[in-house]
């Protein structure tokens, strides 16, 4: 089945916010077959391929209102970046503990007579 044009179009305006190669491939896929559906319906209904195209638009809303749901409901709590921010500052904090309690060991057998 031929996908229409603005069908294509919507779908990667809509998810333009998505991150990831599949991620934005699998919401696209979903994008278009609720569109294809809704156009088979009008179809069904008698409608013009035209006409059908434009129902299928219409009932789907803007493509820009769902971009940011889209990247919302795609995007991981815990992506590689954040992961790696919190184990860069938990090594941190180890590190300042360990020079702490070296400072104050080393402090404490340079005083012994």
């Amino acid at each position: 089945m031929e996908i229409p044009e603005e069908f294509a179009d919507y779908a990667r305006r809509a998810t333009a916010g998505v991150d990831g190669g599949v991620a934005r491939r699998a919401a696209r896929d979903e994008l278009l077959a609720h569109l294809l559906d809704a156009r088979q319906n009008a179809l069904d209904a008698g409608a013009s391929e035209e006409e059908s195209v434009r129902r299928a638009l219409e009932r789907m809303g803007g493509a820009d209102e769902l971009v940011r749901p889209l990247e919302r409901a795609t995007t991981p709590r815990w992506r590689p970046t954040v992961v790696a921010g919190l184990v860069l500052a938990a090594l941190l904090v180890v590190i300042a503990l360990w020079l702490v309690l070296w400072l104050a060991f080393w402090h404490l057998t340079s005083s012994l007579p």
